[in-house]
């Protein structure tokens, strides 16, 4: 575990123990101009290979047994991801998922999707037959007909995962408590129309463990955040 970049561990900013293994927080003038009463903060989130990895690996196969079947990481395009400034007030935003039959199989769109952590879950049905739908986190099979739509309340902070039973498909839902951001498949986002003041800004995604830091976002200011993300495991053993 490291870190490098300019601005680690300076003015304004404190790492929470993790796995962020670099940060870079500069004034920037290339995100939303922020109202003065409020303040944007905005980056990108990288991820970082393991060291065995040359710079760039996409496709690359692990060789530990345990990993064999894994599918590999794209260090180049780390796709979805989500960060979020915990407690921050924030408007509720709700989530859609819909199942659709495609030919043999059964496909939940989208397969990753971000959600308040005290907003709604809406799961539709738009295949041809009846589904049972399950959400283990919160002990929940349901029957769901063709046409028929399941909504349901997020059970609180962190991921959870959907299935349609009987096959293969499955969505990975995060809920955040807290203003929040998708990253594009580069890894850019933005939380705009935050507080001025200090913020604990959180990265989250699907395969890496999620990390913190603490951040000062000024009043009428655009500061940038930029996180890679890596692991820290003993040679062949994680990705």
């Amino acid at each position: 575990m490291h870190a490098r970049g300019a601005g680690v561990g300076g003015p304004g900013v404190h790492r929470a123990g993790g796995i962020c293994s670099a940060l870079l927080l500069i004034s920037c003038a290339s995100a939303p101009l922020p109202d003065a009463g409020s303040a944007t903060l905005w980056g990108r989130v990288a991820l970082e290979p393991h060291a065995d990895l040359p710079p760039g690996a996409t496709g690359v196969r692990y060789t530990a047994p345990a990993l064999r079947e894994a599918r590999p990481v794209d260090y180049v395009r780390p796709g979805f991801a989500v960060v979020y400034a915990a407690g921050a007030p924030a408007p509720r935003r709700d989530a859609r998922i819909e199942l659709h039959d495609r030919g043999d199989e059964v496909e939940l769109d989208p397969a990753r999707v971000a959600v308040s952590s005290h907003g709604r879950l809406e799961i539709a049905n738009l295949g041809s037959v009846p589904r049972a739908i399950s959400v283990p986190v919160l002990g929940l099979v349901r029957r769901l007909e063709p046409g028929g739509v399941l909504r349901l309340a997020a059970p609180g902070p962190g991921p959870l995962d959907v299935f349609v039973a009987g096959t293969g498909a499955r969505a990975v839902v995060f809920a955040a408590p807290g203003p929040f951001a998708v990253t594009s498949a580069r890894g850019d986002w933005a939380l705009v129309d935050l507080p001025p003041g200090p913020h604990r800004v959180h990265v989250w995604h699907p395969r890496f463990p999620p990390d913190q830091i603490q951040v000062r976002a000024p009043a009428g200011e655009r500061t940038r955040v930029d996180l890679r993300l890596g692991v820290t495991a003993s040679r062949g053993a994680q990705p």
